[in-house]
């Protein structure tokens, strides 16, 4: 089974949760796209990575979710950044370097975030709507 990112549930309302999620290291990758295809144009990076694809030929576990945030301003095409979530008790400094360019390590502070849960795939229409 997939691990979750850790967080604690701050206060419930009746369509969503205030979260707070713990510090952790990401894998990400920039990409140029429109939302209904940026995840999956970097997953096969990102997956690459945590499947050996790395320095040290380190299998990584998966965890989720995975994280699509866009840093412009919205647009057709716009930067999307789309990260893996490392598990639970990574270290920035021990983590394989990837062997991939476009897959980038950081660091994430601790941070608060609404949360709504669904069932099936984040599609842009989906994301609108619960927007």
């Amino acid at each position: 089974m997939t691990k979750r990112q850790e967080f604690k549930v701050l206060q419930t309302y009746e369509d969503f949760e205030l979260r707070e999620y713990l510090p952790c290291v990401i894998a990400e990758v920039k990409v140029l796209a429109k939302y209904s295809t940026a995840t999956s144009s970097a997953f096969s990076s990102l997956f690459n990575y945590i499947s050996q694809g790395n320095e040290s030929s380190q299998k990584i576990a998966m965890t989720a979710p995975v994280i699509a945030a866009q840093r412009t301003e919205k647009s057709e095409s716009a930067e999307w950044y789309v990260s893996f979530v490392m598990p639970s008790g990574s270290i920035f400094d021990h983590m394989p370097h990837p062997n991939d360019s476009q897959v980038i390590l950081r660091e994430l502070d601790t941070q608060t975030c609404v949360a709504k849960s669904f069932r099936g795939r984040a599609t842009d229409e989906l994301s609108r709507k619960v927007a």
